[in-house]
This record gives C-alpha cells, sequence and structure tokens, in this order.
C-alpha cells in the first residue's frame, strides 16, 4: 500500500496524539489538551494547516503549522510557524517527510501565506533545505547567573514583577518582528496557561523601557527566559542599565538561578546588542530556519529579523 498525504481531520486527532506522545517525552493528557487549544480555536480555525501522511488507516507522520503573526515596518506580513513534525519509526527512510513537506509548501502557497519559519532539529533541518528551505540565521544563546543559592527556593512569587504588559508596547518596527496583535496573544496565554508571562518595567532616564519573561525550570532551578525587550527608542547603554536592574530585581525575588536571552546577533537593534554587552554567551545555537512564497526579500536578509527564541512557541 502506498503513502498518501493530506489535510488532517478531526478522525485523525488522536492517531496524532499518539503519535507525538510515542515520539516526544509528554504526558498524553497534557498533550492532548495542548493540541486542541494550539490547533482548534477561534483565532487558528482557518489559518493554520496540519498536513497528514497515511498508509491506509494507518498514520505514517504529521507536519504543521499555526499562524504566527509578523510585523514588518509596523504592518503585519502574514506568517505561520511550523510547530509540530514526526514521522512514525516505521515508515522512515521512505520518503515520508519529503511528502509532507511538499504538500505543506502547496497549502501554505495556496493559502496565502508569506513565510513559513521554524527551528529544527539538526537531523531534520537538511531535509528542509532539500524542499528550499534557508537557514537565514542561527539564535546565539546568551546566559548570566542571577542568584546561586536559588537552589534553596523553588517557587517563583513574582514580588517586583507585573502580570501585565504596558497599555502601547513599544518596539523596533523596522524590523520583522512578532507583532503586537492583542488577539494573537490573547490566544497564546489560552494554549499555555501553565507559562504565564511575567513582566519588568522601569524608567531609565526617563524613558520607559520593559521586557517580558517566563520562568523554567533547567536542571531543577528556576530560569528566567526574556521573550523581548520594548524598548522605544533607548540607547544601547540604557538597556544595559535596564538589564542590571532587572537582574537585581530577579536577585532580590530569591528564586531565579540565571537569566537567558537567545537572540539574532545579526540584528541591531539597540536591545540585541545590550544583550551580547551584558550577558555571556553559552555557545548554544538554534536553527533559524524559513521560506517564503511571496516578493519580500527581507525574509532572506538576516539583520532584519527582530526575533527571540522566546518570542516563539516553543520557548
Amino acid at each position: 500500500m502506498s503513502i498518501e498525504v493530506q489535510v488532517y481531520s478531526a478522525e485523525w486527532r488522536q492517531q496524532v496524539i499518539d503519535l507525538t506522545v510515542q515520539e516526544y517525552p509528554y504526558m498524553h493528557s497534557w498533550f492532548e489538551t495542548r493540541f486542541v487549544a494550539l490547533h482548534e480555536n477561534y483565532y487558528q480555525t482557518g489559518r493554520n494547516r496540519i498536513i497528514i501522511a497515511r498508509e491506509g488507516n494507518k498514520l505514517a507522520g504529521c507536519i504543521s503549522w499555526v499562524h504566527w503573526p509578523l510585523a514588518y515596518m509596523g504592518r503585519e506580513t502574514g506568517a505561520g510557524q511550523m510547530v509540530g513534525l514526526v514521522v512514525d519509526p516505521a515508515f522512515r527512510g521512505k520518503g515520508v517527510f519529503g511528502k509532507m513537506l511538499a504538500e505543506l509548501d502547496r497549502q501554505a502557497a495556496a493559502a496565502g501565506v508569506s513565510c513559513l519559519f521554524g527551528f529544527p532539529v539538526p537531523v531534520s533541518k537538511p531535509g528542509f533545505e532539500k524542499q528550499g528551505w534557508k537557514n537565514v540565521f542561527d539564535l546565539d544563546w546568551f546566559v548570566a547567573p542571577v542568584n546561586p543559592l536559588a537552589i534553596f527556593r523553588k517557587t517563583f512569587s513574582a514580588e517586583g514583577f507585573s502580570s501585565t504588559a504596558p497599555d502601547n508596547l513599544p518596539g523596533a518596527t523596522g524590523f520583522l518582528q512578532t507583532a503586537a496583535d492583542a488577539d494573537f496573544w490573547k490566544y497564546r496565554k489560552d494554549f499555555s496557561p501553565e507559562w504565564p508571562d511575567y513582566w519588568f518595567h522601569a524608567l531609565i532616564d526617563e524613558k520607559p523601557i520593559s521586557l517580558v519573561f517566563r520562568i523554567q525550570q533547567r536542571m531543577g532551578l528556576n530560569e528566567a527566559v526574556i521573550g523581548k525587550i520594548y524598548g522605544g527608542e533607548a540607547e544601547s547603554f540604557d538597556i544595559r542599565a535596564f538589564l542590571k536592574l532587572f537582574i537585581r530585581q530577579l536577585r532580590a525575588e530569591g528564586s531565579v538561578a540565571m537569566t537567558s536571552a537567545a537572540v539574532n546577533i545579526s540584528c541591531q537593534d539597540q536591545a540585541v546588542q545590550a544583550v551580547r554587552a551584558r550577558f555571556f554567551r553559552s555557545g548554544k545555537k538554534v536553527h533559524f530556519i524559513a521560506k517564503h512564497y511571496g516578493q519580500h526579500d527581507y525574509y532572506a536578509r538576516p539583520e532584519e529579523w527582530n526575533i527571540w527564541r522566546a518570542d516563539m512557541e516553543t520557548w
């Protein structure tokens, strides 16, 4: 029996969930809830796609994207982020990945998507590149120590931080970056309620600067992963002072061992350059790949992308 590819429909949900949990270390109930919240909702319906490969009634693999609004020069561009790729071990080496990716291309072009982007693991990156995807840049991971005694305190109290964003998020609108879309941010919060956003706000030389972060555990220690710094027209020196205040507040809170930011160092945004100056480069990199379906050449220019690792779905 030959492999066929098609757009996902709900009768395949259980097999998609089962295969994903088989291949990744997710709790079944957690991933089932997350899958529905990620794909089957008011925000994504009609904008996202899941492509499946099957042999008769047996699922061989799946690949998907969700609508992930990017803005350039203050205007949304109509992009999507890859969020799911899995091939059943029994079907590997049979061209399943290539067939799914080809169908994904057809669906993206037909849907008018301007660009798809994602973060492939090293083993799948060559397969994307064979289909015309570009490794536009790698995100470099920077870290800063906060509190070596945090091992004795596990619960993040959020003391000194906020749960709400500023009314108007200032940003560097000249770059490609995640759009300030209220519906999108609500959707994002709905599908990952276990990872709330925290905000740190300060005035530096009477200029408002904010950053968003989440707490994740690494080797049993709390890490504050920075989503983005919203500094308006602040200069690099101002943002370095702001980062110093942020680390000081984390240290005072007591439960955070380190903070990190993975950034595109090709981008000349002041906040990116401030992180490079204030944090230590860890040596860890994350591949960032993209494929564009229109005429916008800025998608291929790494210096245009003001993308931070925690801007993206996977954190």
